[in-house]
């Protein structure tokens, strides 16, 4: 028997604090490779829909994916150009430190 799938990640910014279309929304997916190694990002505003992870560990392994290494030779992590929550389903996500333009306040 699997894991039980109990935790999903929210997008609650850019991590440059910067406006960002997928803020307030839920991780669907990611894979690695796309326009400028930057992955490809599919995102939810279902909760429901949202990509399942056996814990938060499992959910922060994932978000530090590496995709090749950056011109100054740093391993690329694309996820991390977002600021995400990891947490239950059902739990609130946070969404007060956001202006209405999905920039951090």
């Amino acid at each position: 028997m699997g894991a039980k799938m109990t935790h999903i990640m929210f997008i609650v910014s850019s991590a440059s604090g910067r406006p960002c279309a997928q803020a307030g929304r839920y991780l669907l997916s990611w894979k690695p490779g796309g326009p400028r190694r930057q992955g490809i990002l599919q995102t939810t505003a279902d909760p429901l829909k949202a990509k399942r992870f056996a814990g938060q560990g499992a959910a922060f392994a994932f978000y530090m994916q590496v995709d090749g290494l950056r011109p100054d030779g740093q391993p690329n992590r694309p996820l991390t150009a977002f600021t995400m929550q990891v947490m239950e389903p059902d739990a609130e996500p946070i969404t007060d430190v956001l202006d209405g333009q999905g920039r951090l306040m």
